[in-house]
């Protein structure tokens, strides 16, 4: 394993085990955007939902983009309320994709 791939598996474990966060997961699932019932399921667990945007990424290169961006989801996180889905790209930029008022209202929609 690389030093950077391992560098982030343990920033990764140690951000799961923080208590602000809890419900953060990431992806490089785009199909998500395809998928009502996956949005359904982050809205009613109330995910904090990240997915790195190219799809032909290997490990390595997930793991530089996601040393980059760390700092930036962070920020994210605390200026956004779950659920919501937002994207990284190569760059280590982050956009907001779907907010929670979308999320939910998409969730009220299919019940």
């Amino acid at each position: 394993m690389t030093n950077t791939l391992t560098k982030a598996l343990k920033m990764w474990t140690g951000c799961q085990r923080s208590a602000k966060w809890a419900g953060l997961f990431c992806t490089k699932d785009g199909k998500i955007s395809n998928n009502l019932l996956e949005r359904i399921a982050v809205a009613r667990a109330q995910v904090k939902m990240f997915i790195f945007v190219s799809q032909s990424l290997s490990g390595a290169d997930m793991a530089a983009i996601f040393l980059k961006a760390i700092v930036p989801m962070q920020e994210f996180v605390r200026k956004h309320p779950a659920p919501f889905i937002a994207k990284i790209y190569r760059d280590a930029s982050i956009a907001l994709w779907k907010d929670s008022q979308a999320l939910v209202e998409e969730l009220e929609r299919f019940f």
